[in-house]
């Protein structure tokens, strides 16, 4: 039986990574995997070569990040409240990737300005729903 690892951080996430994406992929294989997640921290930084490296190693890709989850106080988020893993969903023409990719850029712009803490806070931008985008291009999330 093939295990899948969900929460996996390389060497782009400083300080919590240690191994590049090829390394990771040819281990994973070796081990009989089907597939590897990428999630670094506050980041898609290692993506392009994860994706690179799967394909190369006959895995499917997972791609994710791992968001700091900030308190929200009204003026400051202050304290945080914990890490979460977000999986973008596949097979869906791109959908799940790009509500990631908007997830974490709004979770850059609430940046507290400390280096490396991206918040995620508790309730999303008025005009991006939590979910992937349903809406039509034109019409922005």
């Amino acid at each position: 039986m093939s295990f899948t690892h969900l929460h996996v951080s390389t060497a782009f996430s400083a300080h919590y990574g240690v191994s590049w994406p090829e390394e990771l992929a040819a281990a994973a294989a070796a081990d009989g995997a089907t597939a590897l997640a990428c999630t670094d921290r506050d980041g898609l930084y290692g993506i392009v070569k994860h994706l690179k490296a799967c394909m190369a190693a006959g895995l499917d890709p997972v791609v994710g990040v791992d968001l700091a989850v900030f308190d929200d106080d009204g003026d400051l988020r202050t304290q945080v409240g914990g890490r979460v893993v977000v999986l973008a969903h596949g097979h869906n023409n791109g959908a799940g990737y790009r509500a990631l990719c908007r997830l974490i850029s709004d979770a850059h712009a609430r940046t507290t300005g400390k280096a490396g803490e991206r918040s995620l806070s508790p309730s999303p931008g008025p005009n991006c729903p939590p979910a992937p985008c349903t809406r039509k291009p034109s019409n922005r999330c």
